[in-house]
């Protein structure tokens, strides 16, 4: 019998990836998103329209189906933030509750539910080597969205110890695929180097940015690991690269393919840059699982 997993988010990047390595694997993947279209979703997939804020239609839906495991990639991104924008609150209240009702669910229903948080490296301090561990502290944030993250996770772990729930928070890096949409970073890179828009090319290179990037196909794969374990013993586990990837490197190797004319010999880049590494060792030695793909590898996969 094939075990059902439900996917919040499930029109997005990792939502996309997630469905497609466990349809291969033989599980039955319930797509929740918030509103069905034809065009973004994924052939033999059961994907439902439905108000994750509306905890009772949540729980019909996991008394309908034997649920193994919640994976919950939804989120209300706040918009830009300003003076006359008065309302961005609500977005954290939005996604907060949305998390809170997800939990509560598996609590009244059935404790033995797993469910995966998607957290983000924004919540975290990193040590003064720039590395984010397991055990690294919350960070302060004027960003609503990162502390319904970490509100989120707090709350998640409370109720794990209270419900002994099969619950963990997935600490994600930058993660990328041409499944990003256009207004993320990699994505808007691809589209200027197709667009040939060598003026916006060469103001990402002055930025001079560098992180932690994965291939989303990686981290999702790690994922799948996860919801594999009979039992998730750890309560917060961090998925990346565990290195620095430089970005002006990767705008080099599409300048090549799409036979760009652009020097960047006299262009100014800005020398100093924040970034955060994740420690990944755990995630490495609990799920026996290694990063197979690089951020290259996406350039290989535009059509």
């Amino acid at each position: 019998m094939k075990e059902n997993i439900i996917i919040t988010g499930a029109y997005g990047q990792d939502g996309l990836i997630l469905s497609q390595i466990l349809k291969r694997l033989n599980f039955n993947i319930i797509g929740i998103v918030k509103k069905l279209n034809k065009k973004r979703g994924l052939k033999k997939i059961n994907y439902i329209s439905l108000n994750l804020n509306k905890k009772l239609e949540i729980q019909s839906l996991i008394k309908k189906k034997k649920i193994k495991s919640i994976v919950h990639f939804a989120s209300n991104n706040e918009p830009y933030i300003n003076k006359s924008n008065l309302g961005y609150l609500k977005y954290y209240k939005k996604n907060y509750e949305i998390t809170k009702g997800l939990l509560s669910s598996i609590i009244k229903i059935d404790k033995e539910i797993q469910f995966i948080f998607a957290g983000s490296s924004q919540m975290l301090k990193s040590d003064n080597k720039n590395i984010v561990n397991i055990n690294s502290e919350y960070q302060k944030s004027k960003s609503n969205y990162v502390n319904y993250k970490i509100d989120s996770e707090k709350l998640l772990l409370k109720l794990k110890k209270k419900f002994k729930l099969k619950a963990t928070s997935v600490i994600f890096f930058n993660h990328d695929s041409i499944h990003r949409p256009d207004n993320f970073l990699i994505k808007r890179i691809i589209n200027y180097a197709r667009a040939k828009n060598i003026k916006e090319l060469i103001k990402l290179y002055k930025l001079n940015i560098k992180g932690d990037f994965s291939h989303a196909d990686d981290i999702n794969y790690a994922i799948y690991l996860i919801i594999k374990k009979k039992k998730l013993n750890f309560d917060r586990i961090i998925l990346s690269s565990n290195k620095v990837t430089k970005i002006n490197n990767f705008i080099i190797k599409l300048i090549k393919k799409f036979h760009l004319k652009i020097s960047f010999k006299d262009v100014k880049v800005l020398k100093s840059n924040t970034y955060k590494i994740g420690n990944n060792k755990i995630a490495k030695k609990i799920l026996n699982w290694k990063p197979k793909k690089k951020l290259d590898n996406i350039i290989s996969e535009i059509k």
